[in-house]
């Protein structure tokens, strides 16, 4: 079963963006800017007015490890595809069947 929350009730975007760690930050950049397939296709040079490479770089790895996105990279930029959430629910739900 799925509990639905309200969300009226938490602090503003902004507020959450300024406590959030780096790779926080990095996760809700992506889902900000997916395209309807949940992917994410950019250049380097589109990701460092947001963050510095490297660190973007680190926290795509730990997104990765964790199992919210793939990505591939390229000298150029990178190639992400995040995880839907309907995805893992499903999963989770067949399992408490």
């Amino acid at each position: 079963m799925i509990v639905r929350q309200d969300f009226r009730s938490l602090p503003p975007k902004g507020y959450l963006m300024h406590i959030l760690d780096n790779t926080s930050k990095v996760y809700v950049f992506l889902w900000d800017t997916k395209d309807k397939d949940d992917r994410v296709k950019m250049k380097w040079d589109q990701i460092s007015p947001y963050f510095h490479k490297a660190m973007f770089k680190s926290s795509l790895r730990k997104l990765n490890n964790e199992g919210l996105l793939s990505y591939k990279e390229t000298p150029k930029g990178v190639s992400i595809e995040l995880v839907g959430w309907d995805t893992e629910f499903d999963d989770v739900e067949e399992s408490e069947e």
